[in-house]
């Protein structure tokens, strides 16, 4: 089930950093600009403006530890001691 889950957290990944993903936190972020620059806003635009920082703050975060996790799974522990062993190896350490 964790491979399934890292390569869903891949997916989301790439959909995130493809232009439409792209597209849209710029005009997310060009919307709470344009609010916050505001003379006179109302409640909602006060309220709104909260709700976008929340989220683009939030989505940068999940970002981040998907990102984590995705790197995690793709290498598995046998994998991990392969390249511990190949490194040494490299170094001399386990040559005769």
């Amino acid at each position: 089930m964790s491979d399934q889950a890292s390569r869903l957290s891949q997916r989301f990944l790439e959909l995130l950093d493809k232009n439409s993903g792209k597209e849209m936190l710029d005009t997310l972020n060009e919307l709470m600009t344009v609010l916050e620059n505001k003379n006179d806003p109302d409640m909602t635009e006060v309220c709104l403006v909260g709700n976008l920082t929340e989220f683009v703050d939030k989505l940068q975060v999940m970002r981040h530890n998907l990102q984590s996790y995705s790197k995690g799974k793709k290498t598995l522990l046998g994998d991990k001691l392969s390249e511990l062993y190949d490194e040494n190896d490299h170094e001399g350490l386990f040559s005769r």
